[in-house]
């Protein structure tokens, strides 16, 4: 059983509150449990007010609470002569004391670092500011391998590793380069479950495997000078470093399949967005068609009405329209040129009027007969009165008319 494991079967048996007080009893009794419990019950300890070990950090008591202590205490009372054999079987039945409830003070990195930089300077590894489980997190997410110090004044090593190894500006540089820094105190309560799992080291290395778990991969007992500190982490580097490597594979392969996903994502909403694309112009082409029908349909129906209503006008025409006899008192002869050079010529009464003429004409030709109008040449006449007649049109007895289009 080591130190650490002593000091706390010691405690959970005694009640000490003061951690500090408890590691000086059993010092005292040269770490014999049974002597160490005997003399701080029967009152046979070295005074207990002495100047209690410097710390860097101001003392929290470690509580613990267990059943043992009322059997301890009934048992004094009771047969103080058979209390080392009671307490060696309870010790060797019971070890190590399930149940042990430890309540150290709460670990804050702020408050170390200040503490740490008062007492040894602001030249040291870059401490994380976040729980050893987060500076776990971020070991892995930078794949590197994660050193956790635990500073225990009580360690005659402590104060010489931290002044001229820790605080060595090379040191210094070349942790924060290649590794993430996490530090505590053995009072702290991650401090204290570190350093028992490093069986009372100074740093330990980790790595986190896949699943995210801290592993312990070596650890540092000695205060190591500066040169031989830089060596015993390069050699880590070297001989473990393979732990690295395969995080960094996995890490890549995770990255490989995340971005083979993404660019399936992206393939498949691109062939989304395409047949999207494909499916809005065949939509437009249909709309587009099935207007362009309809408007079809639509003209070719307003133009057979049309033609219906043109070849009923000039029917009505010609059957309003009687030509006059050439004896007849009043005819007049009327020539008409058309506009594909084509002479078509009438006989009319000479009180028949210019629109007389005009819907002789339309009868005559496929156009309707709005688009244009008669004019003389000689001279240049339009004739735009419809209601004139041939007579007042001086063209008797005969006339001649060229039918022209409108001016636009």
């Amino acid at each position: 059983m080591n130190e650490q494991e002593l000091l706390a079967q010691f405690i959970s048996i005694t009640g000490i509150e003061d951690i500090e007080v408890g590691k000086r009893l059993l010092e005292e009794n040269q770490w014999d449990l049974n002597r160490a419990v005997n003399a701080s019950l029967a009152g046979q300890s070295s005074p207990v007010d002495r100047e209690p070990h410097p710390n860097l950090f101001s003392p929290h008591p470690i509580h613990m609470e267990h059943p043992l202590q009322q059997m301890i205490q009934s048992m004094m009372m009771g047969q103080p002569h058979n209390l080392q054999q009671n307490l060696h079987q309870i010790i060797h039945a019971m070890s190590p004391i399930p149940g042990m409830m430890l309540q150290a003070k709460p670990y804050n990195s702020r408050q170390f670092r200040d503490h740490f930089e008062h007492r040894f300077g602001t030249v040291h590894p870059t401490f994380i500011q976040t729980s050893f489980n987060q500076a776990i997190d971020k070991a892995r997410s930078e794949i590197k391998f994660l050193i956790a110090f635990v500073h225990d004044a009580q360690n005659p090593a402590m104060e010489k590793f931290c002044r001229e190894s820790l605080c060595a500006e090379f040191v210094t540089t070349f942790i924060n380069e290649h590794f993430i820094f996490w530090a505590g105190d053995i009072t702290d309560s991650e401090g204290y479950s570190i350093t028992s799992e490093l069986r009372n080291g100074i740093l330990g290395i980790y790595f986190s495997n896949s699943a995210g778990d801290p592993i312990l991969v070596d650890s540092i007992t000695d205060g190591l000078a500066p040169n031989d500190l830089i060596f015993h982490l390069i050699n880590i580097m070297d001989e473990k470093g393979f732990h690295l490597d395969e995080a960094k594979a996995e890490q890549m392969n995770r990255e490989m399949d995340r971005m083979l996903r993404e660019q399936q994502d992206a393939d498949f909403a691109a062939a989304l967005a395409a047949d999207a694309e494909k499916e809005r112009q065949l939509e437009e082409t249909r709309m587009r068609d099935h207007e362009e029908k309809a408007f079809q349909q639509f003209e070719d129906e307003a133009k057979k009405i049309s033609q219906l209503e043109i070849s009923s006008r000039k029917s009505d025409k010609k059957r309003r329209l009687v030509e006059v006899c050439g004896d007849e008192a009043g005819s007049t002869l009327i020539a008409i040129r058309l506009l594909d050079g084509k002479k078509i010529q009438r006989r009319f009464h000479s009180t028949q009027t210019i629109q007389d003429v005009l819907d002789f004409v339309d009868t005559e030709i496929s156009d309707a007969i709005d688009r244009y109008e008669l004019i003389t040449n000689f001279p240049v006449k339009v004739y735009t009165d419809m209601n004139q007649t041939l007579q007042q049109a001086q063209l008797t007895p005969q006339g001649l008319l060229i039918l022209k289009e409108k001016d636009k």
